[in-house]
């Protein structure tokens, strides 16, 4: 590894440590002002966000790949437990309902489960109509 890759490095590793630090504090700015509690999954990904973005070319693609998955798992996460909520506070569970809670669970299903919640789905449109 010669000079400038080293300094490349400890450069990107401010940069990285900067960002993440700047984003902490938005987000404990941002919810102190708002009463809010601070959301520390969103606080994690964007730092998990940051340190992708500057880390080592031979391992920035798959470290990018796997936040964005486990950002699509956390969104699915958040709102199914969202649906659920509204599904417990209403006391009803209707097909449409049942219909929204597969389309919330689609992103995290494989090809050929996805494929199946697609095919229920449009049967469900048709039955509606």
């Amino acid at each position: 590894m010669d000079r400038y890759q080293k300094l490349e490095q400890i450069t990107n590793g401010i940069n990285a440590a900067y960002k993440i630090r700047s984003a902490g504090n938005l987000l404990t700015q941002r919810d102190s002002e708002s009463r809010q509690d601070i959301n520390n999954v969103d606080l994690l990904i964007k730092m998990l966000s940051v340190i992708a973005e500057y880390s080592p070319e031979s391992h920035r693609d798959t470290f990018s790949e796997n936040l964005q998955k486990s950002t699509v798992y956390h969104n699915t996460y958040r709102n199914l437990k969202q649906h659920i909520k509204n599904i417990q506070s209403s006391r009803h569970l209707d097909s449409d309902g049942l219909a929204k809670t597969l389309e919330i669970v689609k992103p995290i299903l494989t090809k050929d489960r996805r494929n199946i919640v697609e095919k229920m789905l449009q049967i469900h449109e048709i039955m509606k109509s």
